[in-house]
């Protein structure tokens, strides 16, 4: 592994190798041709990155790559987690023209830091493998926390990308961020430490629901979500209401009353169907109305209003 260094400039230095070359810092600007001359040579170290070559990089290297996108939810957690030190190393990559091929919007997040920040800095690369960056899949939130914490929970794979969907719309339905659109943002540390302090309650929620017919239904936002958080309130009440609601009959093998909370959210979620963010949140603020008349002992009517929520956030 290569020692890091801090970039701040690069000074031309002919005849010496790329990574030498980055090496130098600290010193006069000069023109575009500086990293395009180390660029020539392929090469590959690690390097801190200060704000300000990051932007000198942004503004000089980067005619080839797709339009900056500096407010997307996906940037602007760069920042968040760059700010509080969960960005490990990752790649920045320049063709053998000089030019950045990979790795604008990590350069946008850098600008905004007071400190340098470590990358993995290729040069050298093949101009047209800026034609296969980013085609992929991004790491989801779910493989995020499976290097964080799932594996160490002992999770298995087919509960995580559920975990991590109920974790992050309580997260954002508990702000008022109930909205794709709304741009909720949260850095990694704060969604793992909201994912760390609930642990119990959605871990829960994602394992309860069986993989029959029904079970599918159940695995929607709108009731798992609720599920967990009724289960932080009441874990023995949440297992009871979510055995009732996923059946339609109670403990004993009898049919719940229309009136019974759990009846009625079973017949919510197995005769109304979701077709966009809208009625996902529809769908959820009747659950959680539902599992609060379950808590108070109540029976609900078919046409119940929703109202304001009291131990359940709606």
């Amino acid at each position: 592994m290569h020692a890091k260094q801090d970039c701040g400039t690069i000074k031309k230095a002919t005849g010496e190798s790329p990574i030498n070359l980055l090496k130098k810092m600290n010193e006069t600007k000069e023109s575009i041709e500086t990293l395009t001359e180390i660029s020539k040579n392929q090469a590959v170290g690690y390097y801190n990155i200060t704000p300000e070559f990051a932007q000198e990089i942004l503004d000089e290297y980067n005619e080839q790559n797709r339009d900056m996108r500096p407010c997307s939810i996906k940037t602007r957690t760069l920042v968040l987690d760059m700010e509080d030190g969960n960005f490990f190393p990752s790649l920045i990559k320049f063709d053998k023209n000089g030019s950045l091929i990979d790795g604008q919007h990590r350069l946008y997040a850098v600008t905004k830091q007071n400190r340098p920040v470590t990358f993995i800095v290729e040069t050298g690369a093949d101009s047209e493998s800026i034609f296969m960056t980013d085609i992929g899949n991004p790491r989801s939130w779910a493989d995020r926390f499976t290097l964080a914490v799932f594996k160490e929970w002992g999770l298995p794979k087919s509960y995580r990308s559920r975990a991590a969907s109920i974790s992050m719309f309580w997260q954002d339905w508990c702000d008022g961020k109930s909205s794709t659109n709304s741009g909720a943002i949260y850095s990694f540390a704060e969604r793992l430490k909201f994912l760390t302090d609930n642990k119990d309650s959605i871990l829960f929620a994602a394992k309860f629901l069986p993989n029959d017919e029904n079970g599918r239904l159940f695995k929607r936002k709108a009731f798992s979500m609720p599920l967990a958080m009724l289960h932080s309130i009441d874990p023995v009440k949440a297992q009871e209401f979510a055995f009732e609601a996923v059946n339609g009959y109670d403990l004993k093998g009898e049919k719940l009353k229309r009136s019974n909370p759990a009846y009625y959210v079973h017949s919510l979620i197995t005769t109304t169907s979701v077709q966009d963010w809208q009625d996902t949140k529809w769908q959820a603020r009747r659950v959680l109305l539902a599992m609060q008349y379950f808590l108070n002992g109540k029976n609900i009517r078919k046409d119940a209003k929703v109202e304001s929520v009291t131990q359940l956030k709606g």
